[in-house]
């Protein structure tokens, strides 16, 4: 098939982010109208993706709250939030303080609208506390444009009683902004066999891949997607900087010996490991800079850092790692044989060796 050119996508610095994050903070809250008394409102910053979360605790799952001026239909919470985004980008991009910062503005011009649901509250269920309203993210391929899958934006619809933005009582920007853009090598759509559609003419569908708000990330990179029954299996689909890191683990006498298994990038890797044990909570974090790493027999998370040295793209998978070791090592239950017998020691009978009292203890008679 035909080979195409692909744009990869660098993220913004998150520190720039953090470094700005009470003026961030300043423009939302002028945004939804939150009083300089702000008890009960809480904003946050990822400290390692940037994402954005915003919640207004004083409406969420009120008990107090009356809920009767909710927007009627879905259709009137996808205009309000609308409504939200539109005021965001004309404050942000009319604020002299962070048009000095360089920073872009917090949602891009290719967000779409999802779904709208109705959210019920916890403890009088049916009763509805607020509407749910989900939008997604997109950016040019090159060629087309493609979503971004695990960005989202969240936003929660309460009451419209004072007719402006304060109905917004909650959101979640899942959203690292880029910086800019480059272009990768062109290339080639992958045969069917290598993500799993069965119609040869079928193009396989291209997402970017954003990571999770705890995984660090430096670039939007485009993805080939394939259904798996309920997960969506991930194969790189540029040549430098797609990257699928995954741990692959080798069972030995005293343990396990864990190595990268890398899926695209340059091949040119530094690893970094992060271990400890799960079931201590006093366990101290051990950070390996290593090609592979051995565990001794326990049951530990694992965390790796990948880095291309040539792209500087970073990546990272987690795991829990079962190491078991060798059969003689691993623990056995110990069956102790049944010996009935009277068990007082005070009875003539008593039988010192018994583990089970089979009531036929004899006492003295005074």
């Amino acid at each position: 098939m035909e080979s195409e050119k692909i744009r990869i996508y660098k993220l913004i610095d998150v520190a720039d982010i953090l470094k700005n994050e009470q003026l961030i903070k300043r423009i939302f809250y002028d945004v939804l109208k939150v009083p300089k008394n702000s008890n009960g409102h809480e904003f946050s910053i990822s400290p390692i993706s940037g994402w954005i979360n915003y919640a207004n605790n004083n409406e969420l799952f009120s008990t107090t709250r009356k809920k009767t001026l909710l927007p009627n239909e879905s259709s009137d919470a996808e205009k309000n939030v609308k409504q939200f985004i539109a005021k965001v980008k004309k404050e942000f991009s009319s604020n002299q303080f962070y048009k000095k910062t360089g920073l872009p503005l917090p949602f891009n011009n290719s967000i779409y609208f999802i779904e709208s649901t109705l959210v019920f509250e916890k403890t009088n269920y049916p009763n509805i506390d607020h509407w749910l309203v989900k939008f997604g993210f997109k950016l040019s391929n090159g060629f087309d444009s493609s979503d971004v899958f695990g960005a989202s934006l969240e936003v929660r619809i309460g009451n419209n009683a004072n007719k402006d933005f304060s109905q917004i009582i909650g959101f979640s920007l899942k959203w690292t902004p880029t910086k800019n853009s480059v272009e990768d090598d062109k290339i080639a759509f992958v045969h069917e066999h290598e993500v799993g559609h069965k119609d040869a003419e079928e193009k396989p569908i291209i997402m970017y891949k954003l990571d999770g708000e705890s995984f660090p990330q430096n670039f939007l990179a485009p993805f080939y997607i394939t259904p798996n029954g309920h997960h969506l299996e991930f194969t790189p689909a540029s040549k430098k900087h797609s990257i699928i890191a995954k741990i692959f683990e080798v069972e030995n006498e005293n343990g396990k010996e864990l190595f990268p298994n890398i899926n695209g990038g340059s091949g040119d890797f530094i690893y970094q490991w992060a271990i400890w044990e799960q079931a201590n909570y006093n366990s101290s974090v051990t950070i390996i800079d290593a090609d592979s790493i051995k565990v001794s027999i326990g049951v530990f998370n694992v965390a790796l850092n990948v880095i291309d040295r040539k792209t500087t793209v970073v990546t990272q998978t987690q795991s829990t790692v079962y190491a078991l070791g060798k059969e003689e090592n691993r623990y056995k239950p110990v069956f102790t044989a049944i010996e009935k017998g009277c068990m007082h020691p005070l009875a003539t009978n008593y039988k010192a060796i018994a583990n089970v009292d089979d009531g036929s203890c004899l006492f003295p008679v005074t």
